[in-house]
């Protein structure tokens, strides 16, 4: 026998395989050689050596067994306190890679296996899963697994009981059949450069593992984070990850097929589709992050799904979260804050029971389908980007509701519609919401057009409890409606085909803005339309209110529709227009056209009920039939001028200081008072009736005249 020769055996004792001299006897052996059936490792006998030739034979085989004393500082250890059957064996591959051969699994496929550490270098690992000898990406050659003689795993439940967190700095590559792999770590993982080969799923847990029946059921989260740094984490040979902790937060980039991150305390299903919250945290706990994805982090998936369930605990990303096929859907009971960008091929849905901000660097893009956000609780900013595309599949929506308040100083551009819902709506003049948009590729850059021209266009929609402040940009191809208890888009640039404003409480407030409508603009208010040096068109103005100041505005009725203003406490028109190609009709208090224009190619009636029309230094110009009926008509170096019949009936005319009131055909005046100083009254025929004239320095001029008083 050759003395400094040395095989391989098993040892029970040990639960791993050992190297041990050839005078050595394994168990069983007669009692006189009792003194040789201990085997002996390398360990326990540093005095041996053995031939460089044997030495490197057991390596290439993957036999040779690293000891503790010369081992990495990340290295994996099987957990000796843990029931035999799920000790798992480490081993070293031929070139040096730990070779976990992982225990025999039960008959639902289920290999457990339990670890004091579990910590993979650069180099990576291997859990080897092969009842045969197998070629594999990290180790090359590996030995068949004793253990899986009645066949592989489906699942490899790796279970770290340790006090410190698994450092996982390389690949986990299974050998053999594909098999799920679960690595539990109550302490947390802390990711850095890692990545699973040849599993079907892959789960980061610092929950305690739930197995009933022989399977795997869930995860008790209470404890733990998982942290992603460094060169990030490589799950893209996956079909599935899941990452289920406490807080996670991610400082480099995930790459996966299908992520789903859940945190909080709770109670998650294996297949991580089902929680149930222990402890839902403090209602009025600092702000804090369960999922925190800083500059340099990132989540690049086919589809991603992050849920945070601790009342507080929100999600901020400051880097890359994106979806390149499917969706993006975040849930938290925390704040959720973007700062860096959120993108979709399919759609992104957002939802807190906090505040949602998109700060001024955010961006969230939908291409082929729609973006939702939504505060059940409070309020959303957005002050960054906001863009869906999708319009060809019948999606390129923008969704946002809030409890509280939505306040907006940035882009909201969709090819479909935009719908606001919150209590508040306020956006600045920096705001953009514009639904309907077209999005035309150029060489350098994306050319966004609008054409608010189309029945079949799409709806920009701002429905609030309370007031809607929209003072920026409100384009939509279609309709645009806005509903709330007041609304004021002062210094608003707003285009549609229709619009539609409803206030149900306070007034409309537009001074300033300007209103551009291809159709038809409906204005509803129980109290006042002001529109104070604002500028309004459109084909029909549709307009119930109680009253109306239009001070130095300008109104343009493009349509030979009616133009109907019914205002119980009047119009204030002073230095404002009024044009229409449509009959004009009002009836209401009192009408002040002081330095106004009132126009219209056809007829004009105004019926001020007993009160007042105001026209000092006004025009009123008719093309038709001007009918009026007022208390007072002042019409001091003013102008009311029809090119065909004029009908006045008022208690007190007052035409003073070259006032004139001008008909081509007919003039009829009906007044208890007629003063004309210095005035004109002219027509081709005047029927005059009065009981008191004053024509000082005036002027009746008609063909055929017929003046009773």
């Amino acid at each position: 026998m050759n003395k400094y020769l040395y095989r391989i055996i098993f040892s029970k004792t040990l639960q791993r395989l050992v190297v041990v001299s050839e005078i050595a006897t394994r168990e069983g052996k007669a009692k006189h050689e009792g003194q040789h059936c201990h085997a002996a490792s390398l360990s326990q006998r540093p005095h041996w050596r053995l031939k460089a030739l044997t030495v490197g034979l057991y390596s290439l085989l993957g036999f040779f067994y690293l000891t503790s004393a010369h081992a990495d500082e990340l290295q994996i250890r099987a957990d000796n306190t843990a029931p035999k059957n799920q000790q798992p064996i480490v081993l070293q591959t031929a070139n040096g890679l730990p070779q976990v051969n992982i225990q025999t699994p039960n008959d639902k496929g289920l290999s457990h296996n339990k670890y004091q550490q579990f910590d993979v270098a650069q180099k990576g690992a291997i859990l080897n899963n092969s009842r045969k000898n197998t070629q594999t990406e990290q180790g090359g050659w590996v030995q068949a697994n004793p253990y899986l003689v009645g066949g592989e795993a489906k699942v490899i439940l790796n279970e770290v009981n340790a006090t410190k967190p698994s450092q996982l700095k390389g690949y986990i590559e299974v050998a053999g059949g594909k098999a799920d792999v679960i690595i539990a770590n109550p302490s947390g993982i802390h990711c850095e450069g890692c990545g699973i080969i040849n599993a079907g799923r892959s789960t980061f847990t610092t929950g305690e593992v739930q197995i009933e029946n022989g399977q795997v059921t869930g995860y008790r989260v209470e404890k733990g984070a998982v942290t992603v740094s460094g060169r990030g984490f490589d799950s893209s040979r996956q079909d599935y990850t899941d990452i289920i902790a406490k807080e996670v937060k991610v400082n480099a980039g995930i790459w996966a097929n299908e992520l789903k991150v859940t945190t909080g305390q709770n109670q998650v299903s294996a297949n991580n589709d089902s929680i149930q919250v222990i402890r839902a945290g403090e209602a009025n706990q600092p702000v804090g992050y369960a999922v925190d994805v800083a500059e340099l982090g990132g989540m690049y998936a086919n589809k991603i799904h992050l849920i945070g369930t601790e009342n507080g605990l929100g999600v901020r990303n400051a880097g890359h979260i994106g979806a390149a096929v499917g969706e993006v859907k975040v849930t938290t009971e925390g704040q959720l804050v973007n700062t860096g960008y959120i993108g979709a091929q399919q759609d992104i849905t957002l939802q807190s029971q906090h505040q949602i901000e998109n700060q001024a660097s955010g961006v969230m893009y939908s291409q082929q389908g729609n973006l939702q956000t939504t505060s059940k609780q409070q309020g959303i900013q957005q002050q960054g980007s906001l863009i869906a595309k999708g319009k060809a599949q019948g999606k390129g929506n923008i969704t946002l509701k809030a409890k509280e308040t939505i306040s907006q100083s940035s882009e909201s551009l969709a090819e479909g519609n935009i719908t606001y819902q919150a209590k508040h709506i306020e956006t600045s003049t920096d705001a953009v919401l514009a639904a309907g948009v077209q999005f035309t590729p150029t060489a350098t850059t994306e050319e966004k057009t609008i054409n608010p021209h189309s029945e079949q266009g799409q709806t920009l929609h701002l429905l609030a409890d309370q007031h809607t402040i929209a003072h920026g940009q409100n384009l939509a191809s279609d309709h645009l409606q806005i509903e709330a208890a007041e609304i004021d888009l002062s210094q608003s640039q707003t285009s549609a085909n229709r619009l539609t404003l409803l206030a149900r409480q306070g007034d409309i407030y537009l001074a300033n803005s300007e209103i551009l409508i291809d159709k038809t603009a409906t204005l509803r208010t129980p109290t006042t339309l002001a529109t104070p040096n604002a500028q309004l068109q459109a084909q029909h103005f549709i307009v119930q209110a109680n009253a109306l100041n239009n001070q130095q505005g300008y109104w343009q009725q493009t349509g030979n529709n009616l133009l109907d203003l019914q205002l119980a406490q009047g119009l204030n028109n002073q230095q404002g227009v009024l044009r229409t190609l449509g009959d004009f009709r009002y009836q209401g208090g009192d009408f002040d056209n002081q330095q106004g224009v009132v126009t219209t190619p056809h007829s004009l009636f105004i019926n001020t009920q007993q009160q007042t029309f105001n026209n000092q230094s006004g025009l009123v110009s008719v093309q038709q039939d001007i009918q009026f009926i007022t208390a007072t008509l002042n019409n001091h170096q003013g102008v009311i001028q029809s090119q065909h019949n004029f009908n006045l009936t008022a208690s007190t005319l007052n035409n003073q200081q070259q006032g004139k009131l001008l008909a081509v055909e007919q003039f009829e005046i009906t007044a208890q008072q007629l003063d004309n100083q210095t005035g004109l009254i002219q027509s081709n025929q005047a029927n005059i009736t009065t009981q008191q004239l004053d024509n000082r320095a005036g002027t009746i001029k008609a063909n055929q005249a017929d003046i009773t008083a």
